[in-house]
């Protein structure tokens, strides 16, 4: 009778090893020490320097790896995984960096890597660098410790980054009566006196505009009230938004005048948005020569950027508002603007284009 062979079962000893995990172990590791047991370099060690599509750059080393000084040569190869065997102990990372400057710099090691197509090979009236030359005369122990100290400062810095993102910032309002205000409070209160008499010869008018003033690095919203010349400079009398009515040199100072308001356009693939016309009548006065008078400066409402767009790209704001406000309310993506400013800025040029329009009735009368 023939006896029936039984499977060996592994519920009495340590259970059977997974085939991908026991693949996964046997993977060699970057500065692992190896033996070379097939091919060329059979009988040697070398150290596993970097792998790619199944094939592995190590360096046939012989000598004590256990310190820089003790590696007496080297030589780059290019192995398969079943040419060798893995030893199970790791160099440092100063010989690995050593013997990475040294493959760099060896012609020989200017190979062509299996998977990665050849490399471009050298002219022929190049010299290539030695490892001197290459490490501008430092040594190669040195250039291992600072490579060294930099891993770990990039440690460092990474772990004050993460700690500097996890904290949280509270300020609180400064009560104390000997400290500075903060910028908001510094921009109240009136600009200027109210000592600005008016001129017996000068024009009247109500103009919108805007006074740079560069001590602060800001722009005033004011009213233009008169205008008027005196020793032959351009004058002007405005009176602040925040108080306070002075005299002005147009000469001197940047003096942007805030006209009506109307839809415009900066190219073929930018939607029609509400902006206020702006002239320059200060001492730049840039649209007196900018494209001899064809084009006009404009500041976008809602995000508040200024641009000059020629005089075809503007329409009247009236009489197009109720077909351009429905196409920016209806569009769902905008070339070049946000579709949350859309009802601020008609809002805002609405009652811009009302003031304007109430400004120029009162001149009028």
């Amino acid at each position: 009778m023939q006896q029936l062979e039984t499977k060996p079962s592994h519920t009495d000893g340590a259970p059977a090893a997974h085939p991908r995990r026991d693949k996964r172990e046997k993977e060699p590791l970057i500065g692992e020490l190896v033996l070379v047991h097939e091919g060329k370099y059979c009988g040697k060690q070398a150290v596993v320097r970097d792998s790619s599509h199944g094939f592995y750059n190590v360096d046939v080393v012989e000598g004590d790896v256990s310190s820089v000084e003790g590696i007496d040569s080297s030589e780059s190869a290019n192995l398969r995984r079943v040419q060798f065997t893995l030893s199970g102990h790791t160099v440092s990372s100063a010989v690995l960096s050593q013997l990475r400057l040294k493959a760099s710099c060896d012609p020989k090691s200017q190979h062509n890597s299996p998977g990665l197509g050849p490399r471009p090979s050298p002219s022929l009236h190049a010299t290539l660098p030695s490892a001197h030359r290459y490490t501008a005369g430092v040594s190669l122990q040195s250039m291992a410790n600072l490579l060294g100290d930099t891993r770990h400062q990039c440690q460092v810095l990474r772990k004050l980054i993460a700690r500097a993102r996890e904290m949280t910032f509270t300020i609180s309002p400064k009560t104390d009566s000997g400290t500075s205000m903060d910028a908001e409070d510094s921009n109240k209160g009136p600009i200027c006196g109210d000592l600005a008499p008016g001129s017996l010869d000068g024009e009247s008018c109500a103009r919108r505009v805007k006074v740079y003033e560069a001590s602060k690095d800001r722009w005033n919203l004011a009213l233009c009230l008169e205008l008027t010349e005196q020793d032959g400079n351009q004058m002007a009398r405005v009176q602040y938004d925040k108080g306070g009515t002075q005299w002005i040199n147009l000469d001197e100072l940047n003096v942007l005048e805030l006209c009506d308001v109307v839809w415009a356009k900066m190219g073929r693939r930018y939607p029609w948005w509400p902006a206020q016309v702006m002239w320059e009548i200060g001492v730049d006065r840039g649209h007196e020569a900018h494209a001899s008078g064809h084009d006009t400066m404009v500041e976008f409402l809602g995000e508040h950027t200024v641009a000059w767009v020629h005089t075809k790209s503007t329409s009247n704001f009236e009489e197009h508002y109720t077909e351009y406000s429905k196409l920016l309310s209806n569009n769902k993506k905008l070339f070049g603007f946000s579709r949350n400013l859309v009802q601020p800025a008609l809002e805002e040029g609405m009652t811009l284009h009302k003031e304007h329009v109430a400004r120029q009735a009162k001149v009028a009368v």
